[in-house]
């Protein structure tokens, strides 16, 4: 739903992202929008100018929510590592030594990685203090994007925009779900330094190797659907009702 300039909204659930909060608004029905609106960004251009990565709140005015859920971007893990590289790499992993283990992929140290997936995450994690300062009043949960999709198959069928890469083919398993944590644990690291709340994806919709379960796949390659969004909801407010 579009925001109009001098929008007031009286929600006590404030759910702000880009793409993977559209499953949330999918899940939401009409008692759920009598307490939680979806303010997705990628669809609010008076808001936030995508190209110019330009956060502007000040049409939002007279909104109080009780918490605000921030889903900033979240799909860098696969823009970065869905497909292979035109140079395949491994990384480097405190247990395992690196993932994937063939050692004639380039080996990239662990803390190499990690810097650079912070330097491009925070384009967008940058905006975080300011809705910070905006929603003073609120308690913030920081989402976590949901794992990877395993299947190759629904992958190649639904591609998206990695249509034109297809040919370089996916990347390994374990390097994917690797890359995933990577950034799981950046963004946790910022709800923490931000004083957020940290949540997981909700651990029905996670397979034993760490992918998103066949359920809750939409169709595209890397968002989930309703019924993921639906488990989100509730984990917000299950943890909402322990943090009141």
């Amino acid at each position: 739903m579009a925001l109009k300039e001098n929008t007031v909204m009286s929600e006590s659930i404030l759910v702000v992202g880009m793409s993977h909060v559209e499953a949330i608004d999918r899940a939401l029905d009409d008692a759920d929008r009598r307490q939680i609106r979806v303010l997705a960004l990628n669809r609010e251009p008076g808001i936030f100018d995508v190209k110019a990565n330009r956060l502007d709140l000040s049409a939002i005015t007279g909104c109080c929510p009780k918490v605000v859920c921030l889903s900033l971007g979240g799909n860098f893990h696969n823009i970065f590592g869905l497909l292979e590289l035109p140079q395949p790499i491994r990384i480097g992993d405190p247990t395992l030594g690196s993932v994937p283990a063939p050692p004639k992929r380039l080996f990239v140290p662990h803390d190499l990685m990690r810097l650079h997936f912070e330097r491009r995450i925070d384009r967008l994690l940058s905006h975080a203090e300011a809705i910070h300062e905006h929603f003073c009043e609120a308690r913030f949960f920081y989402l976590c994007a949901p794992p990877p999709i395993a299947d190759e198959t629904h992958l190649a069928r639904h591609p998206g925009v990695f249509r034109s890469r297809l040919h370089m083919g996916f990347a390994p398993h374990d390097l994917r779900v690797a890359l995933h944590r990577l950034q799981r644990d950046i963004y946790a690291a910022r709800a923490a330094r931000n004083g957020a709340v940290f949540l997981d994806p909700p651990m029905q919709a996670c397979d034993a190797g760490g992918f998103l379960g066949r359920d809750y796949w939409a169709n595209d390659p890397t968002h989930g659907n309703a019924a993921y969004g639906r488990l989100v909801v509730d984990q917000i407010r299950a943890r909402e009702a322990l943090a009141a």
